[in-house]
């Protein structure tokens, strides 16, 4: 009898269970719900979701599934450049907001995202309308420059103040000092006039469409100033330094001074601007931009200084070699603009010479060889010794050659690369790093005797012929 009435209460119970199941209703985590994106937006039409997510959450959802479905589409990479373009910039404020009672709510979803204010970006119900205001981003907006941390472009909406402005640029940047006063510039419609309006920080002025608005008056200074050093010193690379020029004396010194092996002729001053970027990673392994310049490419960087040489060619009375000659001239600027320091000159001291932030100064090991180049039995390097002449190297060398041209020597300075013709009855310093040049003596043959006797008796000729048509005709 027990067993009888247990099994018909667990009859009963799961009877009981299944008529449950069968009429429960939805949790509200299940129950969806549609909405309608309409304005400009990537994508309008109606949605579903459900109750629990806010506006924000949907529209990012809605935003990133549209776009990546329309660059799958893309066939090149220009395609997918335009539509990126075209999906960019939709409003994130003044949104309309229609519920299916008829209240109407206006959303700024930028505030929300800085604040983190829900009250504008509530949760969604079943049948809420979004409707997104057409923008045109280069005129209707207002811009925030100056001592702010986000600076730029943000899309206005009627009723903004300053203070506004100051807020969607996420507020005062703390590099800035005594950050006091704005500047308001509004340029008139026609773009003829500007009109400029300073206000204290805090006033509750309020802005048009098209305002520019400068938040403080300076601008902090406290950039990367800095001068690379290469070479023989004691701790090459980067000197930090100001904005002000410094003495060359107070930067080697900041270097670590100059190792033993330091040359004293040729320590050599460049300007960072006179190199294309690319030169200084390749030269020195190194990168080195100041912060205004550009990231040109290197045949850009090329073409520019091509440009730049036939705009000095243009109005020139220059003949066909001097051009070639100007164009060489123009080619080395960069390394002939460089500033040589010779140490031996001042006693071993640095010079008055200023240096600025960007410069280069490049310290050479110091030469301990002559070389002897040109028509000599065994040309090469031949170490330094201090009082010898040009002779002394020239036998080390094994004497003139067969072919040399005994009157046409050079020496060749090493610092400056300046040509001197060798006199032998003139006394000439040779300095370490110097060259001394043999040129070759030009070989003549008859055929060149008689080639060029050919070509001054046809100049001879043709005068004759002149002078006997002129002689005819005043007759």
């Amino acid at each position: 009898m027990v067993r009888k009435i247990i099994t018909a209460v667990l009859l009963l119970t799961f009877a009981a269970a299944s008529q449950s199941n069968s009429t429960r209703i939805p949790s509200i985590t299940e129950a969806g719900i549609n909405i309608t994106f309409g304005g400009k937006f990537i994508a309008t039409g109606t949605f579903p979701t459900n109750p629990t997510e806010r506006l924000d959450v949907v529209v990012t959802r809605v935003y990133r599934e549209s776009l990546n479905r329309l660059l799958d589409k893309a066939t090149s990479p220009k395609e997918k450049a335009d539509l990126l373009k075209q999906a960019e910039g939709y409003a994130m404020r003044n949104l309309k907001m229609i519920r299916a009672s008829g209240e109407v709510l206006y959303l700024d979803l930028l505030r929300f995202r800085l604040t983190g204010d829900h009250s504008q970006n509530p949760y969604l119900q079943n049948d809420d309308v979004i409707i997104f205001p057409a923008t045109d981003i280069d005129n209707d907006n207002f811009k925030v420059t100056g001592a702010v941390n986000a600076p730029g472009r943000f899309q206005f909406v009627d009723g903004d103040k300053l203070k506004d402005a100051i807020f969607f640029a996420q507020g005062i940047n703390k590099a800035y000092q005594d950050v006091d006063s704005a500047t308001i510039y509004r340029v008139s419609y026609d773009g003829a006039k500007i009109e400029s309006i300073d206000l204290p920080i805090d006033a509750d002025y309020p802005l048009k469409r098209g305002d520019i608005i400068k938040i403080g008056k300076d601008t902090p200074q406290r950039k990367n100033y800095r001068v690379l050093v290469l070479g023989e010193v004691s701790n090459p690379g980067f000197i930090q330094t100001s904005r002000d020029p410094v003495q060359i004396r107070d930067i080697i010194k900041r270097a670590g001074g100059l190792t033993d092996n330091a040359t004293k002729r040729n320590i050599r001053i460049f300007k960072s601007d006179n190199f294309p970027p690319n030169m200084m990673k390749f030269q020195f392994d190194v990168e080195y931009k100041p912060d205004e310049l550009q990231d040109f490419t290197q045949s850009f960087i090329d073409r520019l200084s091509e440009l730049e040489i036939l705009t000095y060619s243009r109005m020139a009375d220059l003949t066909e070699l001097d051009t070639a000659y100007f164009n060489l001239e123009s080619r080395l600027k960069t390394v002939i603009n460089g500033q040589v320091v010779d140490l031996t000159i001042n006693g071993g001291e640095f010079p008055d010479l200023t240096i600025v932030p960007g410069d280069i100064i490049v310290i050479p090991r110091k030469e301990e060889f002559v070389e002897v180049i040109g028509q000599v039995p065994n040309p090469g390097r031949y170490k330094f010794v201090e009082g010898m002449d040009y002779r002394y190297y020239l036998e080390k060398a094994g004497g003139l050659g067969e072919f040399a041209e005994d009157g046409e020597l050079r020496l060749i300075r090493g610092n400056t690369k300046e040509w001197i013709s060798i006199d032998e009855d003139v006394k000439l310093t040779v300095h370490a790093g110097d060259f001394i040049y043999v040129p070759k003596e030009r070989i003549r043959t008859f055929g060149s005797y008689i080639g060029e006797f050919a070509y001054y008796l046809g100049i001879i000729g043709n005068l004759a012929t002149i002078l006997i048509l002129v002689l005819n005709v005043s007759k």
